[in-house]
């Protein structure tokens, strides 16, 4: 049974506005109704909360909602689903002993991930994919020190992560990355339990197509020269997704140019370029020696 005295408490845990709280009542009594809804959402609940970490990653396949819960069961479940993983949240938080100023990050993170108004109000509740990512804050699978963040990748690396913005503020900048890298070094040491692991990035901020015509001295080229970058597969969509957001892109010659940045790939996509998924390895001399 779902008790709203939990939904409170994961409201107030992780910040989320009040408005949200009668929606998340409203799916709880939905799901109380019926014992096949309710054993559907608690068996994903405890996949989520308590099963394998690694297994996180298969939900980011998953397109039709009977795939993971059971038909009709009301799409706010995935908001649901976050709110009630306070509990496990606090309790890693409390183990990785988070200083204060990651721990609001780390937070906010979870927050802005259920707040997300525009696939709220197109799918009903927030994407499997946005459910998981916040369970990767929630598992303590990623943490967030600075610019970058940092993923737990099979127990065996690290990965970068790129978010499109920060509490903090700051661009992609060397210097950033440097404090970024160095922060996370502890957190890493504490939370993962890796000493000096491998640094993996894999990014269309990384793809040659994209970085090819810049000059030496931006921030982006600076980023791009930090990594051994091969290339991987087909980057269009979040080439289009992250360069152009929430523009129409049926014809590339009608896209902006408000930016260097748009300028430059969308000439490439009139020409025909294809894109490819930049797969970096972080050269950590260069960040060390700060070269």
């Amino acid at each position: 049974m779902i008790k709203k005295s939990d939904i409170d408490s994961g409201i107030k845990f992780f910040n989320i506005d009040n408005k949200y709280k009668e929606k998340c009542y409203e799916c709880a009594d939905f799901l109380n109704a019926d014992s096949r809804f309710l054993k559907s959402f608690q068996d994903v609940y405890d996949f989520l909360n308590y099963g394998n970490i690694n297994n996180l990653k298969k939900i980011w396949e998953i397109e039709d909602i009977s795939d993971l819960f059971i038909k009709e069961i009301p799409p706010f479940a995935t908001n649901l689903m976050v709110v009630l993983g306070y509990e496990k949240c606090r309790e890693n938080m409390d183990k990785a002993q988070l200083d204060t100023k990651i721990a609001d990050t780390h937070i906010k993170r979870i927050k802005t991930i259920f707040e997300n108004d525009a696939d709220i109000a197109l799918h009903g509740g927030i994407l499997f994919t946005q459910m998981s990512w916040a369970y990767y804050f929630i598992r303590m699978r990623i943490i967030e020190a600075g610019r970058l963040q940092y993923e737990n990748f099979d127990g065996k690396l690290i990965k970068i992560h790129i978010p499109s913005s920060v509490p903090s503020g700051e661009k992609l900048t060397v210097e950033a990355v440097r404090k970024s890298y160095l922060e996370s070094k502890a957190l890493t040491e504490n939370v993962f339990g890796f000493f000096d692991p491998d640094y993996l990035c894999e990014s269309w901020l990384l793809s040659k197509q994209v970085v090819s015509d810049f000059d030496k001295e931006t921030n982006l080229y600076k980023f791009y020269s930090l990594f051994d970058v091969s290339e991987g597969e087909d980057c269009l969509k979040d080439v289009l997704h992250y360069v152009f957001p929430g523009m129409e892109k049926e014809n590339y010659k009608n896209l902006p140019e408000k930016t260097t940045l748009q300028k430059v790939v969308k000439e490439k996509l009139i020409n025909g370029t294809t894109f490819k998924l930049g797969m970096g390895k972080l050269i950590k001399e260069k960040i060390i020696n700060n070269n």
